[in-house]
């Protein structure tokens, strides 16, 4: 639990003073640009908690919070963000062990365990 709240308070040392850029895909641009800042700040916004997927024949858990204006489910083996201009997504590793979780909206990997997992992300709605 304390080594969860270390590499925690490192991200937002590390992340909270630094100004975080919009990443660009196409002519889209990744959550954290200026016309999704009045939603989700940017850089506050932290996802936050465990999962657990310990084989195949049992369903993952996910508990999960987060204090950004976004819905966390759980769809199949992956957790599903969304907010209302962007979905994101992040495959849960199959582990016999529940694994601390955390994602920076906007950033292009989650940490769950000791690992970087990269997100998949596009527009709410398919547009």
């Amino acid at each position: 639990m304390m080594h969860r709240f270390i590499v925690l308070l490192i991200c937002i040392l590390l992340n909270g003073t630094a100004p975080v850029n919009a990443w660009e895909i196409g002519k889209s641009v990744l959550p954290g640009d200026p016309t999704e800042a009045g939603q989700i700040p940017p850089i506050r916004c932290l996802i936050v908690g465990e999962v657990l997927w310990p084989n195949e024949n049992m369903e993952p858990r996910l508990h999960l919070t987060t204090g950004c204006p976004i819905q966390i489910q759980r769809q199949g083996n992956r957790v599903r963000m969304s907010s209302t201009k962007w979905i994101v997504e992040v495959p849960i590793p199959e582990t016999p062990y529940a694994q601390g979780f955390l994602y920076i909206w906007g950033y292009p990997e989650a940490s769950i365990g000791n690992h970087l997992i990269r997100v998949s992300f596009g527009p709410a709605g398919g547009a």
